[in-house]
């Protein structure tokens, strides 16, 4: 169910269609519940942002494909460098606070497990807004969760052999979104 869920989230968000959020919302819903299970606390922060995330994004890609001509999909835009500077200097902090917290929560893999935070909030802030450049960090979110869940699956963790699937889906899904999203940016 979560792959199935998962793969049409994916595929809605790599085409750049509004109703990826619908999807998002149930998949980021499963996942949260998943990484609960786990005590995967970074996780469960990431998957709670993302979640939230879904609904900010509905409304911004809404009033974004509203302005273009094509309205199908969304059309991708490049980021300048000075707000991406102070979305990866947000990032490290975020990274800072998540840590601590994982620490005392007594969460497992927590300088890794820390970092899903950081750059799923950079990822997802990218593509509520449209940027191309969330395809790369997303590919960063990727490889930390496979080599997480390749660890959870070491140590015997509850669905961590779904989850790590999951995430080679995810990351093929990314090289697939920045192709079709780089066809797409505006210059």
């Amino acid at each position: 169910m979560t792959g199935l869920v998962l793969a049409f989230y994916l595929i809605m968000l790599a085409s750049g269609r509004l109703t990826n959020f619908f999807w998002g919302l149930l998949t980021n819903g499963i996942w949260l519940l998943m990484s609960i299970h786990n005590h995967l606390v970074g996780d469960i922060l990431n998957q709670g942002f993302f979640f939230v995330m879904q609904f900010v994004g509905m409304v911004a890609w809404y009033k974004q494909l509203a302005q273009q001509q094509d309205s199908s999909q969304m059309q991708a835009k490049r980021i300048g460098p000075k707000m991406m500077g102070c979305l990866v200097a947000g990032a490290v902090v975020v990274y800072g606070v998540v840590l601590a917290v994982a620490k005392t929560a007594h969460g497992n893999q927590v300088y890794l497990d820390s970092s899903q935070l950081p750059l799923g909030m950079l990822a997802q802030i990218l593509a509520t807004y449209g940027y191309l450049s969330q395809w790369v960090v997303w590919l960063l979110v990727d490889a930390v969760g496979l080599l997480l869940w390749w660890n959870q699956i070491q140590a015997g963790g509850s669905g961590a052999l779904g989850m790590f699937v999951l995430m080679i889906v995810k990351t093929f899904n990314a090289f697939y979104g920045m192709y079709l999203w780089s066809k797409t940016t505006e210059y």
